[in-house]
């Protein structure tokens, strides 16, 4: 089981690749971004790492942050699932943007996997065929 990552390596993480999002939420917090250069006349820092990390801890679906760690798209949250449910139960099918639960992502890992390999085997299998008719009719 791997450790869990401390807080500050994870922040650390958000600020190095997501820091335009990462500003744009501490925006709309009332926060300034800038403000983490800044020191005011005692020497302390305008805005701390903490104080970062305490304001990105609760953040909602609709979030910058959020939406770029689930690649470009908003989280769903209890009124999309509801809605999905009612077409499964009107279609009799899952929605198809309904997102895969991790055991649904290992099952397509794996049939992608099985996929490949049958199609390599059958590539191999027409190349062979293809070299013994080859064979055959420069025989014949």
């Amino acid at each position: 089981m791997r450790p869990r990552p401390l807080p500050l390596s994870v922040l650390l993480s958000i600020i190095e690749y997501r820091e335009i999002a990462l500003e744009a939420d501490l925006r709309k917090l009332g926060i300034r971004y800038s403000d983490r250069w800044r020191f005011d006349e005692h020497g302390q820092r305008l805005l701390t790492l903490r104080e970062i990390w305490a304001s990105i801890q609760y953040l909602d679906d609709r979030a910058a942050l959020t939406i770029a760690a689930n690649n470009g798209k908003p989280r769903w949250g209890y009124t999309e699932y509801l809605l999905a449910d009612l077409f499964t139960v009107f279609t009799r099918q899952q929605h198809p943007w309904r997102p895969k639960t991790l055991v649904q992502k290992k099952i397509t890992a794996r049939r992608a996997a099985a996929e490949q390999m049958t199609k390599a085997r059958f590539a191999r299998r027409n190349r062979a065929l293809a070299t013994t008719t080859t064979s055959r009719t420069e025989r014949g």
